[in-house]
């Protein structure tokens, strides 16, 4: 049935999302963490600590107003960007989105 395939294809993507290489990162519009994927925590230290949080304070002062003005002129098609994000252990993560 269309039930069925609907819940094979959403368990599909959680798992595509949750096993993925690549981070993932869902924020809404005001930029608050809403997902982080497993790898967010292998490649930046933080786990569900991130959830909730501004993701703009985890970026470098010299990065964030560049990427905020970005996400407000743009919220939906942000264009690719390069940013320093700090790890957990507080060293910087060259990021490129």
């Amino acid at each position: 049935t269309e039930v069925r395939r609907l819940i094979a294809e959403l368990d599909r993507f959680q798992h595509l999302f949750h096993h993925a290489n690549d981070v993932i990162i869902v924020i809404d519009r005001h930029g608050t963490v809403q997902y982080a994927s497993p790898s967010a925590r292998r490649v930046f230290g933080w786990g569900d600590e991130i959830l909730g949080q501004r993701v703009f304070d985890f970026v470098n002062e010299g990065d964030r107003s560049r990427l905020e003005r970005q996400s407000a002129s743009e919220p939906k098609a942000t264009p690719p960007f390069l940013a320093r994000v700090r790890h957990k252990d507080g060293n910087w993560v060259q990021l490129e989105a």
